[in-house]
């Protein structure tokens, strides 16, 4: 992550990739100037509610992803990374973690996520030079991946 890039743009971007990951799609991602929505940096928002069945991986990727990213030039061993996942889970909302999701699940959700890194960091740099509502699309989520799998570098364009 560049030293100007938003550590909340990183959180919504790893909520849309998830999101378009578990097949949904995502309708547009805002972070906030300071005062503007009191008690939230950013939202990622959907053209519909999530299925409950999503809900837990969508939600923890924006603290994934966050946490992560913030540290990836440092070399992890499994310990740190074990640590890194335990860091994302505090950052849980509270209802999660009273809906008794395990450990065991959040690792394998990190499993699952720690490839789209790129995609994440790629699409946290495209909002945080660009800006407003627009700057990432599902369009634009859905390329990211499909470039990502194919092997494409990520470069963001403006």
């Amino acid at each position: 992550m560049s030293a100007t890039t938003n550590p909340t743009a990183v959180h919504e971007a790893g909520h849309a990739v998830a999101a378009v990951l578990r097949g949904l799609s995502v309708k547009k991602i805002r972070v906030f100037k300071p005062g503007e929505k009191p008690g939230f940096r950013g939202m990622t928002y959907f053209p519909e509610k999530l299925p409950t069945a999503h809900e837990g991986i969508v939600s923890f990727a924006g603290p994934y992803f966050e946490t992560v990213i913030s540290r990836q030039r440092e070399n992890h061993t499994v310990e740190a990374m074990d640590a890194l996942v335990a860091a994302a889970i505090y950052r849980q909302p509270a209802d999660m973690k009273r809906a008794g999701t395990d450990r065991d699940q959040y690792r394998r959700w990190a499993a699952e996520l720690a490839p789209y890194a790129p995609v994440v960091e790629h699409l946290a740099e495209r909002i945080t030079r660009m800006g407003g509502d627009r700057a990432v699309t599902d369009a634009a989520v859905r390329a990211a991946i499909a470039a990502h799998r194919a092997g494409y570098s990520l470069a963001v364009e403006i």
